[in-house]
């Protein structure tokens, strides 16, 4: 997109609004978004690195001892000294705790913790929860034995099955009825690098990886209920697709007529954006998947980074080195850096008002200027935590209308 401002007064607005996404914004005949673009990402990349330093005196100091504590889960083998205890399905959530049985022994007999099993003194039990969360439980109901009866596979048996069957995308875990079909139970999911607890009110998406627990016999008919295809794991639904960015392109075709005339359309950015929201959270229509697996997803991502900016360099860098020379180029630039610094220095300030995370608010810093550099960038340093991602996915949509919708007043 192409276009020429001759008011200079709209130039740190269009700064602010734009960041560098339009094509070439002039002024006074000299372009102005490769300057934008450039101090955009140079100043939010300091910005969230400035961020991320919180965690490098207290947070390193006890990561050693804390790394599992942020959504990852552990398992412990209990021994019940407490009477008159309630089911197993009523502790699952005991004390707002989210708490998962998978195999009990009593009187040496060991079987799958199904939620109807009510534990007496002297039982063993396997549970798995977060560690303070299994510490506060085991410390309430018993003692910690020394004997983990998760590695007793003379009965049961465990495996990782991953979600790679259409059909299951979004549906909840409950639906599946694993312990009634299988004589089966799910302890946890591993989504992303985490390993999460998982309740039966848990959603599945495509790319989970469940750890199934139940009779090794019944567990390849688990596998073939879930998928655990590799090859499926790395498909898109491409109907789904092609009917998905549809959808988001006749949306962004959608004219918001504006008091006083004039309208406002969210073009080939918002509204596939828009649509990409709304499908995502239906998950599945019919036979129609709109989730992209968890492998995938991460390798278009990746992919449409590292495309974004290579064309943006091969289309800036020529244009930005004309500009550069001239008393007009210069004095933008210095408006550019100005801008950005202050709205680098205002999104730190906010993120610590706010008492975000250093990682959530290295992510939502890259979300409010809307630079996937900055958060391809945060996510490396931080090797990959999700906490990046969930402050950048957070952020970006309304930074992202609220842009496009900016731009279009403006000019």
């Amino acid at each position: 997109m192409h276009v020429l401002i001759d008011n200079p007064v709209l130039l740190l607005f269009v700064v602010i609004g734009v960041g560098g996404a339009l094509g070439s914004v002039r002024v006074k005949g000299v372009a102005l978004g490769p300057a934008a673009a450039l101090f955009g990402v140079l100043t939010m990349l300091m910005a969230a690195q400035w961020a991320l330093r919180r965690r490098s005196a207290p947070s390193l100091a006890a990561l050693a001892a804390s790394v599992p504590a942020v959504g990852n889960a552990t398992s412990a083998t209990v021994r019940v000294e407490r009477a008159n205890l309630p089911p197993l399905g009523d502790l699952r959530q005991w004390k707002v705790s989210r708490l998962v049985f998978s195999r009990y022994e009593h009187e040496g007999h060991v079987a799958l913790a199904t939620t109807d099993v009510r534990l007496v003194p002297g039982d063993l039990c396997v549970v798995i929860g977060t560690p303070d969360e299994v510490d506060r439980f085991i410390a309430w109901a018993g003692e910690r034995s020394t004997r983990h009866l998760a590695l007793d596979r003379t009965t049961f048996d465990f495996r990782r099955i991953s979600v790679s069957n259409r059909a299951l995308a979004g549906v909840h875990l409950r639906q599946l009825d694993l312990e009634g079909r299988f004589g089966a139970t799910v302890t946890r999911v591993r989504r992303g690098d985490s390993d999460v607890v998982a309740d039966h009110d848990f959603v599945l998406r495509l790319g989970d990886r469940l750890r199934v627990v139940g009779p090794s016999s019944r567990l390849p008919e688990v596998a073939a209920l879930l998928g655990d295809s590799d090859r499926g794991l790395g498909e898109v639904d491409a109907m789904g697709f092609a009917i998905g960015m549809s959808i988001g392109l006749l949306i962004g075709l959608i004219s918001i007529p504006l008091p006083g005339g004039g309208s406002v359309q969210l073009g080939v950015g918002g509204g596939p954006l828009i649509a990409g929201l709304v499908l995502g959270t239906l998950s599945r229509t019919g036979r129609i998947t709109w989730q992209v697996p968890h492998a995938a997803n991460l390798t278009l991502r990746q992919l449409g980074i590292l495309i974004f900016l290579a064309s943006v360099g091969i289309r800036s860098g020529a244009t930005f080195a004309d500009a550069a020379g001239t008393a007009v180029g210069a004095r933008l630039a210095l408006a550019a850096l100005i801008v950005t610094v202050v709205l680098a220095l205002a999104s730190v300030l906010l993120m610590r008002i706010l008492g975000s995370e250093p990682e959530s608010a290295a992510g939502q810093i890259a979300g409010i200027e809307t630079q996937p550099a900055v958060q391809a960038y945060a996510s490396e340093s931080t090797d990959g935590d999700e906490r990046v991602d969930a402050g950048y996915a957070l952020v970006l949509p309304l930074a992202m209308i609220l842009k496009l919708i900016l731009v279009q007043l403006l000019i």
